[in-house]
């Protein structure tokens, strides 16, 4: 048997530029189909933040609206408040009430009565 050398392929230079060339546009291709997707995702994860951002404002705005409306509302109720302690102390002041006798007494002290076995050891 006579062997024969096996050739794979001519070195042709313009084959191996040509192939190399294309195996690098085939990897840039996939980088930037890579970078694109990972831009696109990001953007859309900012926007959804955004979003978020708004909505937590918004709340915050009618929280505040509210808190002002129940300052507002306390604010009411302590001038009307003051104006009432005001009205009664002058008329304290204008009408002091004629001191009385005080009506209170002391309590008088109970006596207890013996009980028979306490009677029947006094008697012993």
């Amino acid at each position: 048997m006579s062997e024969q050398p096996v050739v794979l392929a001519d070195a042709d230079p313009a084959g191996v530029w040509a192939a190399a060339i294309g195996t690098a546009g085939v990897f840039v291709l996939l980088i930037v189909l890579v970078w694109q997707i990972a831009a696109t995702w990001r953007a859309r994860m900012l926007a959804a933040r955004e979003e978020q951002y708004r909505e937590l404002a918004r709340k915050y705005a009618e929280l505040l609206e509210d808190n002002v409306e129940l300052h507002r509302r306390s604010i009411e109720e302590l001038t009307t408040a003051r104006r009432s302690i005001g009205s009664l102390e002058q008329r304290l002041t204008e009408h002091r009430p004629l001191e009385r006798e005080s009506t209170w007494r002391e309590p008088e002290p109970t006596v207890r009565k013996a009980t028979e076995r306490e009677r029947v050891r006094e008697t012993e």
